[in-house]
C-alpha cells in the first residue's frame, strides 16, 4: 500500500466531517431535522464518490469502518458504567426499561431479518436474476446493529461466498443513519408539541447549531490523569486501546485457528465482541492493580464518539452504486420498507413499557433499531437534554438483554452457510417471538398504553389514555 494511502483517506473522512458540520450550522432544515455532522458528511461524501468527484477505493472505507468498530467496542469495555441515581424504586424503573428496551431490539432483530429476506424473495419473482433473499438477513445487521456490524458480517457472509455482502451491509447501514433522523426527529417535535414527553424542554440554539457558542457553559471533554512532561494524557489512553486492540487481534486469530472452518469464521467476524471482552478485562486488571485512576471515563467516552463518527462517515462512503448494479434499488426498497415498519413497532413497544417517560424510550429504540446507541441517545437529547429521565441510562442497560441475540448466531451462520435452508431458518428465528413477548411481560414492560400520538398530555408525561 502506498504509505500516504490510509492517512489521506482519514483526510478525507475528515473534511466530509467538517463540511457537515458547517452544512448543519448553516443550513436551517438540517438544523431543524438535527441531522448529525456525521450522517451530512457522509452523505455527501457519498454522492462526490459516486458522481466520479472522487477517486477514491470504497473497499478501504469499507475496511477503515470495521476497525474503527472493533476500536470503538474496546472503549466501551474500557469505560466505567454511568452510576444511576439511587433510590430503590428508580433502580427497579432503570432494570425494567433496560430489559423492555433489550427484549424489544432482539424482535426487532428476528423481524428485520425474516423482513429483509421477504421483500428480496418478492423482488425476485419479478426479476429472477436479482439479488438472492438471503442478503435480506444483513438488514437487522445494519438497522439494529449498525455499520460495524454491517461490515463485520458482511464480511462473514463473502467468506461463504456470498459476492459484495460487505457493500450490501454498508449501505444498509446508512440509509439506517439517515431513516433514524428522517423518522425519529419529527418525532421527538411532535412529542413535544403534545406534551407526550416527561419534561417540557425548549430545544437550544447551540443543539439546533450542533456548535457550542461563545462563552456558553462548555462541558469538560477529560481529565488528565498523567503528568505532560512523562506522557500526554491522551496519549496513554490511546496506548491502552492500541494494546487492547493488540490482544484481541491475537486472541482472535489464536483462538480461530482451533476451531472448524465455519466457526473460524465467525470467531474472526466477532471479533469487536472480543474486543469489548479485552477491553472490561484490562479494565478489571487496572483495578486490582489500584492503577484504575488512570483511566478517565470522559477522556475514554471521547475516544469511543470519535471512532462512531469517523465510522459513519466511513460506512456512507463504502458504498458503491456501480458495484451495487441492479442491486440498488431493491435495496432502497428494502431501506424504505425497513425503517417504516420498524418506527411502528418501535412504537407499539415504546407505548407500553409502563413509565412516565415512555415517549423517551421509544426514540431511543427507533435510534437504536436503525442506528447505533449513540444515535437512540442523540433522539432522546432533543426531549430530554438534561438527560433528567433514566432513558439514556436504560439504552446503556440494554445491552445486557439485548445478549439473547447470541442464540440466533448458529441459527443464521446455519442459513448462510448452507447447512440449513433459508426459510427453515427464518421459521426458527420467528419461533423465538414467543419466549422474547413471554420475558417482556413477566418482566413488567409489557403494559397497557401510556400514551397515544393523537392525545394531548396535561401535564406534560402525564398522559389519560
Amino acid at each position: 500500500m502506498d504509505q500516504y494511502k490510509l492517512l489521506v483517506y482519514f483526510g478525507w473522512l475528515g473534511a466530509m466531517l467538517l463540511v457537515g458540520m458547517v452544512l448543519r450550522a448553516k443550513i436551517p432544515i438540517l438544523r431543524n431535522m438535527l441531522m448529525p455532522s456525521c450522517v451530512i458528511g457522509g452523505t455527501i461524501g457519498f454522492f462526490l464518490i459516486n458522481f466520479g468527484v472522487l477517486d477514491l477505493d470504497v473497499s478501504l472505507f469499507s475496511a477503515i469502518a470495521a476497525q474503527l468498530f472493533t476500536l470503538s467496542f474496546i472503549s466501551i469495555g474500557l469505560t466505567a458504567p454511568d452510576k444511576a441515581s439511587d433510590g430503590k424504586k428508580q433502580a427497579k424503573e432503570i432494570v425494567t426499561g433496560s430489559l423492555g428496551i433489550g427484549m424489544a431490539w432482539c424482535i426487532l432483530f428476528i423481524l428485520q431479518t425474516i423482513l429483509g429476506c421477504a421483500v428480496f424473495q418478492g423482488w425476485k419473482l419479478l426479476d429472477a436474476d436479482g439479488i438472492d433473499p438471503v442478503y435480506g438477513m444483513l438488514l437487522a445487521r445494519a438497522y439494529a446493529q449498525g455499520p460495524g456490524q454491517a461490515a463485520a458480517n458482511g464480511l462473514i457472509f463473502e467468506s461463504f461466498g456470498w459476492e459484495n455482502a460487505t457493500m450490501v451491509g454498508m449501505t444498509f447501514a446508512a440509509f439506517g443513519f439517515l431513516f433514524a433522523f428522517l423518522f425519529g426527529v419529527p418525532l421527538a417535535r411532535w412529542g413535544l408539541k403534545r406534551n407526550l414527553t416527561r419534561y417540557q424542554e425548549e430545544i437550544s440554539k447551540d443543539v439546533l447549531v450542533g456548535i457550542f457558542s461563545k462563552g456558553a457553559d462548555k462541558p469538560s471533554a477529560g481529565k488528565q490523569t498523567t503528568h505532560s512532561g512523562n506522557i500526554d494524557s491522551m496519549a496513554f489512553h490511546v496506548a491502552v486501546l492500541m494494546v487492547s486492540y493488540l490482544i484481541t487481534y491475537h486472541w482472535t486469530f489464536w483462538a480461530a485457528s482451533h476451531l472448524n472452518e465455519t466457526w473460524s469464521r465467525v470467531c474472526i467476524g466477532m471479533i469487536f465482541i472480543w474486543g469489548m471482552v479485552i477491553g472490561y478485562l484490562v479494565r478489571f486488571v487496572l483495578t486490582k492493580l489500584n492503577l484504575i485512576h488512570m483511566l478517565d471515563n470522559n477522556t475514554q467516552k471521547r475516544l469511543t464518539g470519535w471512532s462512531t463518527d469517523f465510522l459513519i462517515v466511513a460506512a456512507f462512503m463504502a458504498v458503491s452504486v456501480k458495484m451495487l448494479g441492479a442491486w440498488f434499488i431493491p435495496i432502497l426498497v428494502v431501506c424504505i420498507i425497513g425503517a417504516i415498519v420498524t418506527f411502528v413497532v418501535c412504537l407499539f413497544f415504546g407505548q407500553r413499557f409502563g413509565a412516565k417517560h415512555d415517549f423517551e424510550r421509544t426514540l431511543g429504540l427507533y435510534g437504536m433499531a436503525t442506528g447505533t446507541a449513540p444515535s437512540g441517545i442523540a433522539l432522546i437529547r432533543i426531549v430530554d437534554p438534561e438527560l433528567k429521565t433514566t432513558s439514556a441510562v436504560e439504552i446503556g442497560g440494554s445491552n445486557i438483554f439485548m445478549n439473547f441475540n447470541l442464540l440466533l448466531v448458529p441459527i443464521n451462520i446455519a442459513a448462510i452457510s448452507g447447512a440449513m435452508g433459508l426459510w427453515p431458518a427464518c421459521g426458527i428465528l420467528a419461533a423465538f417471538f414467543i419466549p422474547l413477548m413471554i420475558i417482556l411481560k413477566l418482566g413488567g414492560a409489557f403494559n397497557k398504553k401510556t400514551f397515544v400520538l393523537n392525545n394531548k398530555c396535561d401535564p406534560p408525561g402525564n398522559c389519560d389514555v
